[in-house]
């Protein structure tokens, strides 16, 4: 049972390993991704300001009669908007940096702690393993001890037995040899019944107490067997809700990058829409004009 808790604690170990090797690969593929759309963005907006630089062509080719400070006013505008545009996207890269940085330093803390709940736990099932095989040795020894002693008793009585016969076979020899007074042999048999009876209940009381010793050290092993039972069982209920936090931790933390990341690209579609709106509301006014 011990041996089947381990190698749970095992597989588990490496499920964890197989998730964080999991993890870095949709990292790297995020990370991907956010280059691949800052490209098109980029490239998106160098389009954009060649169309924006053909039409200022054009309309310069159309209207040669305007002013010089209405050129110069309208290309101070054009820069003025591309520079607050760069101003714009560096400060987006560096709040997106402080946050990557954040969460790193969090996974990292996290891990450590969970590596070493890991080692504690694996401890702790080493030192339970080590009391359980000294406990098994020591029945077992108790277990020796205790048929060692019984052989012995075993002997002893034999030789007890065979000392009383060869004291009664002694007896009826003399008695047959010489039959002396009836008042002396019934002495002797008297002698010999109270000597059996004492033996008896020696016998008796001794056995007694073997037993007793044996239940109450049978009784102590089978309560330590159970308490190391309950201490596995609720060792295993223990882990199995450390992963179910563990994977209740990981879906959630997956559901807020997923939030972030839609609401990043909402705000990114919403500003590019309201640039195009105005440029194209500029256009409309020059064209009028």
């Amino acid at each position: 049972m011990l041996l089947s808790g381990f190698n749970k604690l095992f597989k588990g170990y490496l499920q964890m390993k197989s998730d964080r090797a999991l993890f870095e690969e949709k990292r790297a593929a995020t990370v991907k991704i956010q280059s691949c759309w800052r490209m098109v963005l980029v490239l998106r907006m160098v389009s954009e300001q060649k169309e924006a630089a053909t039409l200022v062509q054009s309309v310069w080719r159309m209207h040669i009669q305007r002013s010089v400070y209405h050129q110069q006013r309208d290309a101070a505008l054009r820069i003025q908007r591309a520079w607050r545009s760069v101003l714009v996207r560096e400060k987006i890269r560096d709040q997106k940096l402080r946050v990557l940085r954040a969460v790193l330093m969090i996974q990292s803390h996290y891990r450590s702690l969970a590596l070493r709940s890991v080692v504690a736990e694996q401890q702790r099932c080493a030192v339970t393993i080590q009391s359980v095989y000294k406990g098994y040795r020591t029945r077992k020894e108790i277990a020796h001890q205790h048929q060692s002693a019984a052989l012995i008793q075993a002997c002893y009585q034999g030789y007890q037995d065979m000392k009383i016969l060869r004291s009664q076979f002694l007896t009826m020899r003399i008695s047959a040899i010489v039959i002396q007074s009836h008042i002396r042999s019934y002495l002797v048999r008297q002698e010999i019944a109270r000597a059996t009876e004492a033996a008896v209940t020696i016998q008796a009381h001794y056995r007694g107490y073997c037993v007793r010793r044996s239940y109450l050290q049978q009784r102590a092993a089978v309560c330590l067997i159970q308490e190391h039972t309950r201490a596995w069982i609720v060792g295993r209920s223990q882990k199995e809700n450390y992963q179910q936090i563990r994977r209740a931790t990981i879906f959630l933390q997956a559901c807020y990058r997923g939030a972030q990341t839609r609401r990043q690209i909402l705000k990114q579609t919403l500003s590019a829409t309201k640039i195009q709106a105005t440029w194209r509301m500029y256009v409309n006014q020059n064209n009028i004009s």
